[in-house]
C-alpha cells in the first residue's frame, strides 16, 4: 500500500490547515475530525485516480493495469 503511505501525509496536512486548525475545538475531537475527513479523501484518490490512471501507477510502484478481456468472437466452422 505505497500509495496510500505516499497520499496521507499530504491530505492529512491539508485537512489541518484548511479545516481542523482554525476551529477552537478540544484536541481529542480535532483528532477525530482529522481521521474522519482525510480517510475518505485518501481513500477516494487511491481508488479513483491513482488506480485508474496508468503514470500515475507507475509513479507509485504499482503494476501496469491489466487490459480488461474483450468480447469472444465465435468461429465459424
Amino acid at each position: 500500500m505505497l500509495p496510500f503511505y505516499i497520499l496521507h501525509q499530504p491530505v492529512i496536512l491539508l485537512v489541518l490547515w484548511l479545516v481542523v486548525i482554525p476551529t477552537d475545538l478540544p484536541v481529542l475531537v480535532k483528532y477525530l475530525l482529522t481521521m474522519a475527513i482525510s480517510l475518505p479523501i485518501i481513500i477516494a484518490l487511491y481508488a479513483f485516480v491513482v488506480q485508474r490512471v496508468g503514470a500515475l501507477r507507475f509513479l507509485f510502484g504499482m503494476k501496469p493495469a491489466k487490459a480488461a478481456p474483450g468480447p469472444r468472437l465465435a468461429r465459424a466452422a
